[in-house]
């Protein structure tokens, strides 16, 4: 049930829940599926029980969409054989207004594939009144975070971030589409709230890149996201600075492991109390992760590139392989070997050299990993890689990464001007930084036992 369900999802992004039921001759069973997970009732005699069995299938076979758990805010049109013509989507505006969008079907949503968690979709829509093209999120925020637009409106004007244009709560929560939740306790259910968001739209994705070595570097300015090259999205996982360490989930549950730190991955095997908690350290060095799976998975024209054996090495995404990756001596002769025949040397040593950088940086976190500090009166743990006047000083390390593509960058362009077979031109606009998920094995939904109403 859960596989179908899941494909449900996939196919059907406006879903807040499925509902099914499982019917043989003599028992019926009903399974409830949603961001919070499973939920399901205990197998019953339809023949024992004729009303419960004929009022479960009315249910599930109800005309009414919001019943059947479908988003009432969205709707198409449809022509001939069903296909999709147009579609609109109500929401509000920034003075909270209702307001109807149009919806772009020649850009399909982007979504998660999993059942429980944020189940984040994002719709492309273009704004009436001004034809702009706007960018509408939906996610299940896990109930006692801080909403994303409550963040969005504190870095409301600064470059680098992008913008909120506005925002919807009170859509639904997965406790309302349920049966009885309290009786499951905090560990059994945990209840999660439906946010809409509306935002400014910006670049295509990254790995979307279609001219040569010089328009890639380009694209890899964002990472960085500063002096206004490119936006930093998706801040419903972020928490604010200036919190204790102590306060910092070191239970690493979100993001793709494939682009983890070395330090985060060794953390995983430590007790929950000595893990180093994640700090802009690791961010530079997911950079450096996410460069890495440009340059080994694609041509330099943005096509996908011929699957060798560097890149078998590199999904393992283990930390030790990391590791030996990292700290391995590359010749340029080797590189070239493992990447495409289409990339310029220039990307090569860009590549070695922020490899090289991240290295000592990570030389640096690992002398330090294994300590522990005293804490202070107040019980709070202070940092242990504050320790180390190399790792403190936050600004030159990412002023160094920077130049090191702003160089890349201008011997790209340079090498481009002088080839006569050169051609593209790099975007305008800033890139957003969209990656398609990666398979990964994940744990089944844990199913929630209902009692009988």
């Amino acid at each position: 049930m859960g596989t179908y369900s899941r494909q449900t999802f996939a196919h059907q992004p406006n879903r807040f829940f499925v509902r099914s039921l499982i019917i043989t001759e003599h028992q019926a069973q009903l399974f409830h599926f949603d961001r919070s997970g499973a939920q399901y009732t205990k197998p019953f005699n339809i023949h024992e029980r004729p009303d419960t069995f004929v009022r479960l299938v009315l249910g599930l076979c109800a005309v009414d969409e919001q019943l059947l758990g479908l988003d009432a805010s969205l709707h198409w049109t449809t022509g001939r054989g069903g296909v999709r013509s147009s579609g609109t989507l109500r929401t509000v505006d920034a003075d909270n207004h209702a307001v109807e969008h149009d919806l772009i079907l020649s850009e399909p949503p982007s979504h998660r594939s999993s059942i429980q968690g944020r189940g984040t979709v994002c719709w492309p829509v273009m704004e009436r009144a001004s034809g702009r093209r706007l960018l509408v999120k939906d996610y299940w925020m896990s109930e006692g975070r801080v909403a994303e637009f409550e963040l969005l409106k504190d870095v409301k004007d600064l470059k680098g971030l992008g913008q909120m244009v506005a925002y919807e709560e009170g859509r639904g929560q997965t406790k309302d589409f349920r049966g009885d939740t309290e009786s499951l306790g905090t560990k059994g259910f945990h209840n999660r709230k439906a946010i809409r968001i509306v935002l400014e739209a910006y670049g295509i994705s990254i790995d979307k890149f279609t001219s040569d070595e010089g328009s890639l570097v380009h694209c890899a300015t964002p990472l960085l996201s500063q002096e206004n090259r490119g936006i930093l999205i998706d801040l419903d996982m972020a928490i604010k600075a200036g919190r204790f360490i102590s306060e910092i989930c070191k239970d690493f549950r979100t993001g793709n492991p494939i682009f983890y730190s070395a330090a985060i991955l060794e953390g995983l095997s430590m007790d929950m109390q000595d893990r180093p908690a994640h700090d802009y350290l690791d961010d530079l060095e997911m950079f450096f992760w996410i460069f890495v799976y440009l340059v080994f998975t694609r041509k330099a024209n943005g096509e996908k590139a011929e699957i060798k054996d560097i890149q078998k090495t590199i999904a393992g995404c283990a930390y030790f392989v990391k590791w030996a990756f990292i700290t391995k001596t590359l010749s340029p002769d080797a590189v070239k070997r493992s990447l495409d025949a289409s990339w310029h040397s220039v990307s090569v040593d860009l590549f070695l050299n922020f490899k090289d950088h991240i290295h000592k940086l990570c030389l640096e976190k690992e002398k330090l990993t294994g300590s522990k500090l005293e804490s202070y009166l107040d019980g709070i743990v202070p940092n242990r890689f504050s320790q180390s006047p190399f790792l403190k000083d936050v600004d030159k390390h990412y002023t160094y990464i920077l130049g090191l593509f702003d160089d890349a960058l201008e011997k790209a362009v340079g090498a481009a001007r002088a080839s006569p077979t050169a051609g593209g031109s790099s975007q305008e606009r800033p890139q957003t930084l969209i990656f398609p998920s990666i398979p990964l094995a994940v744990p089944s939904s844990p199913r929630l036992k209902a009692s009988h109403r």
